[in-house]
Order: structure tokens, then C-alpha cells, then sequence
């Protein structure tokens, strides 16, 4: 399954910070007039008490006032304390994205003397490669990548996201709406930064949906939500909603989260509190396809994936999609696929 990171990613970005001294840190995508916890994407060096105050000051500081007038703005000991941040701050903020209100920023602290206009090109420079690595993921095909805050407004998008959202502004509500529903009643109990995926119908479109929550603060409605969208075809797997029956969106949640395990019948007919026999006639009725054929179609999602979008043996795709085997991979992936493995890798497949 595809990895849900944080929307920055810090692997470049904080490198330079550390080796410019920095014992403070806020990364984000903050919105221009009322930065709010769930802006945050990275933070450092601030107790939760601490990091509430600071947030709170801010937009009433000369500091975020001249940050996001000119992009850049610094000040010394004596003026950071109101902010509850120690030393001298640097805070950096790029230009409008999309949505207009937000921008993706720095605030540092370090304790002995200002940055250095080098420094601070540095960091414009690393934060910028961060923005781009989120906007521009890769070149999958129909990828769409969306950021949102903990009420599921739009803090950020990739560019084709952006590109749709500017044709069809209500696009990113019918998305939130049709898919976080559905996240809530399979996962009510949401682990921060472990991914989920579900199958859901966007616009009359099959959509594979991956998930993963966040919260760099730690603070009170400052979850953040990562999401990605790929369109599939017809014929994968269907699209699931709202369910009324509890044993059938826990079955989901089960498969989807332990597919590497590839879950016998019985295993998950007893998650779900049901005799297999039961259980294989509730799914079939609710979803349209049996509990084998259901995890058949999401391994081979899950290899079609893997196989296009990474270089990992086929030994390895094989067990990331729940095969025990190399053998029994191959001779299921040819049998639903028509091709093997290797020759679908080679191939120009859509």
C-alpha cells in the first residue's frame, strides 16, 4: 500500500536547521491571518503549554505581521518572549498556494545571534523542495494528494488536485463528505500516522483512497489528514460506503488493514463474532463479492500498485500483497491479470 507521510517532508529541511543551531522549530502550512494547531507539520523544541501560547500570539505579533507581508521577518531576545520562544526568531513564509489563505513556513529559535542571509536561502530553498515534493508526488498517473485540517477543510493540494478543485470548487467537499464518513465508522479509534485505505465512488468514479492522520503538536484539533486518490477501472474492486451492519464494516477494516497476512475465512468471521458460514453470506449480500474474491481483487490492487509504482523484487510484492509464496503470486497474478508479474512490470499498463 502506498505511504501516507506528513505533507513535509522534513528529511532535507532539518539538517539545515540543526546545523544552523536551532533549538526551536515550527514547520507548517499556516493560514495567513489565524495560524491554528493543525497548520502544524513539524514541531520542536515546545511543551504543548507552550506551543498553545505561542500559537495564540502570533497574530497579534509584529513578527507574523511582517512575515506575511514580506516573506521574511526576524527578531531578537527581548521581542520573542511574548511568544513564549526564547532567543532570536527567524520566520520564513513562501508565496500564495492554493487555497490563497495558507502558506507554507518556519519559525526558528536559537539562542546566539541572527541568521545569516545565507541561512535564510538555505532554508527558502529546502522549504520550497518540500512544497514542490508535495505538489509534484510523481508521474502516477491520476494521483491526487490532498491536506486537511482537523474539521476537514483544505489547508493545501498537489497541482492536479489544484488544477480540478479551481474547475469545480465544491469537488473537495463532495470528496471529504463521501470518504471521511466512512473512515470514522471503520476506524472510530484512529491511531495518529497509521494509514487506512477504502474504495469509495467520487463523481460516478472508483476511487482507491489512502488516508493517514497526524498531529505534529500534539494539541487539541491539531490532526491533520493526508489523503490520496487513484481512479481505478470498472472492473477492480467495488465501492463500499456507509454500512448498517457493524460485522460487515469491521470485516473491511480488518481485511484492509491485515491484507500482508492475507486472513483465512475463519479468522475474520471470528473478528467479526459470526460462524463462517454466516459471515461469508453477509459480506457476499453487502459487498457484491465474496470474502475470498473481495481479497483476491484488493492483493491484486495492491500488486498492480507496487509493480507500476516501486522497484521492489518480486519476491517482496508478492509478500506486501499477501502471498505467501512467490509461485502462488505468479500463478494468481496471471490468472486475474493475464500477464506475470514481470511481464506487467515491463509492459506500459495503464
Amino acid at each position: 500500500m502506498p505511504t501516507i507521510g506528513r505533507p513535509i517532508d522534513t528529511s532535507d529541511l532539518l539538517p539545515t536547521l540543526r546545523e544552523s543551531g536551532c533549538t526551536i522549530c515550527l514547520i507548517g502550512i499556516f493560514h495567513e491571518k489565524k495560524p491554528q494547531p493543525d497548520n502544524l507539520q513539524h514541531v520542536e523544541g515546545l511543551s504543548k503549554t507552550e506551543l498553545s501560547r505561542c500559537l495564540g500570539a502570533l497574530p497579534r505579533s509584529a513578527l507574523w505581521q511582517s512575515v506575511m507581508a514580506e516573506g521574511v521577518a526576524r527578531c531578537d531576545p527581548s521581542a520573542s518572549q511574548s511568544l513564549g520562544m526564547k532567543g532570536f526568531v527567524l520566520a520564513l513564509a513562501l508565496g500564495r498556494g492554493y487555497p490563497a489563505e495558507y502558506r507554507w513556513g518556519l519559525i526558528l529559535t536559537r539562542p546566539h545571534g541572527h541568521f545569516s542571509q545565507t541561512q535564510c536561502q538555505r532554508l527558502v530553498v529546502k522549504l520550497r523542495q518540500a512544497q514542490n515534493a508535495f505538489e509534484q508526488p510523481s508521474d502516477e498517473k491520476g494521483l491526487g494528494r490532498l491536506l486537511l485540517g482537523h474539521d476537514h477543510r483544505l489547508l493545501a493540494a498537489d497541482l492536479h488536485s489544484q488544477d480540478s478543485l479551481l474547475q469545480n470548487a465544491e469537488a473537495h467537499e463532495r470528496v471529504t463528505s463521501t470518504v471521511m464518513p466512512v473512515v470514522y465508522q471503520r476506524w472510530p479509534a484512529l491511531p495518529i500516522a497509521q494509514p487506512v485505505n477504502l474504495i469509495a465512488n467520487l463523481d460516478g468514479q472508483r476511487t482507491w483512497v489512502c488516508l493517514g492522520k497526524h498531529n505534529a503538536g500534539g494539541l487539541p484539533d491539531g490532526e491533520s489528514w493526508v489523503c490520496e486518490t487513484r481512479p481505478l477501472h470498472d472492473n477492480e474492486l467495488p465501492a463500499v460506503g456507509l454500512l448498517d451492519d457493524p460485522r460487515i464494516v469491521q470485516a473491511l477494516a480488518y481485511l484492509h488493514d491485515n491484507l500482508q497476512h492475507a486472513p483465512r475465512l475463519a479468522d475474520i468471521a471470528k473478528h467479526t463474532h459470526c460462524s463462517p458460514f454466516h459471515f461469508h453470506r453477509l459480506f457476499s449480500q453487502a459487498v457484491g463479492l465474496s470474502p475470498k474474491h473481495y481479497q483476491q481483487q484488493l492483493q491484486m490492487l495492491i500488486a498492480r500498485w507496487l509493480l507500476r509504482n516501486s522497484h521492489l523484487p518480486i519476491n517482496e510484492v508478492a509478500a506486501a500483497s499477501g502471498f505467501a509464496s512467490h509461485g502462488h503470486f505468479t500463478s494468481t497474478f496471471r490468472k486475474h491479470v493475464g500477464k506475470s508479474p514481470r511481464e506487467f512490470r515491463e509492459s506500459k499498463n495503464p
